[in-house]
């Protein structure tokens, strides 16, 4: 699989906001993620590499041609909901999906067990049913890049578990998929590598097994009767010899929430 996506030493100001020397690079499939949280800027990542947003500086490359050039192959799900609300669901669909040179709505109402409101009005729906609707409208037309902005906004369980698999069927056919999320717990099980950005700066970028294999140790113990919770890089010997009344110790994987907030913090 090829590259799809390369970008080098983005910058952008927005107001008092300001993204810095952001570079990245997404292949052919893969399940690419630009995380953070709220105000972190990737939003503002994503517009420019689906061409909406042009940088102040640096150069984004789409199948090595500008986004702007080629919008036909990239499918967007933004994070603000952009629906006619007083259409019908099919109405929607066939009206994007003829914009974009023809689609399989009907494969996809399907696919995301949306038949049934297809001739509802948009506006008649949850924000959940709401949000499937526009990951279709990014779907359907079969695009070579799809970058979705927190595309789990509103779902519920079985639903982000629907999204999450066929994101992964399209990974799987050779799709790039650039996802943006604040849930890194989700991030963590879907994606092959992230980028992780705060305050308009990179924080960490590479694969999730390289960045969450770092261990770190979990320990309960006794201290004046009560039991203590906390992580600690002592190991068991150590704390035995210290004295401490130990219930149970355990190493595990840190998570990338953890490893993000630590990170953060410094």
């Amino acid at each position: 699989m090829g590259e799809a996506v390369q970008a080098t030493e983005l910058s952008k100001s927005l107001g008092s906001f300001t993204l810095k020397n952001i570079s990245f690079s997404a292949s052919e499939g893969e399940i690419f993620g630009i995380l953070g949280p709220s105000g972190a800027g990737k939003t503002t990542t994503l517009r420019m590499v689906a061409g909406i947003l042009k940088p102040d500086s640096g150069e984004v490359r789409v199948f090595g041609k500008d986004p702007y050039e080629i919008k036909d192959l990239i499918g967007y799900l933004p994070e603000e909901r952009g629906l006619y609300r007083k259409w019908r669901v099919k109405e929607v669909l066939n009206y994007f999906s003829e914009l974009k040179g023809g689609a399989d709505t009907d494969r996809w109402l399907e696919k995301l067990n949306m038949a049934e409101y297809a001739g509802r009005k948009v506006e008649e729906l949850s924000k959940g049913l709401q949000q499937k609707i526009q990951l279709i409208l990014a779907v359907q037309h079969n695009p070579r890049l799809l970058i979705l902005d927190e595309p789990f906004s509103g779902l519920d369980a079985v639903n982000i578990s629907l999204v999450m698999e066929i994101v992964r069927e399209l990974r799987n056919d050779g799709k790039c998929i650039i996802i943006s999320t604040h849930i890194l717990s989700l991030a963590e099980r879907l994606c092959d590598r992230v980028l992780l950005i705060n305050k308009g700066r990179e924080v960490l970028y590479g694969r999730i097994d390289e960045i969450s294999g770092e261990e770190v140790c979990e320990v309960e113990y006794l201290e004046n009767g009560r039991v203590v919770k906390e992580t600690t890089e002592k190991s068991l010997k150590e704390l035995v010899e210290s004295g401490t009344e130990i219930i149970t110790y355990r190493r595990r994987r840190m998570s990338l929430e953890e490893i993000f907030l630590r990170e953060v913090g410094k």
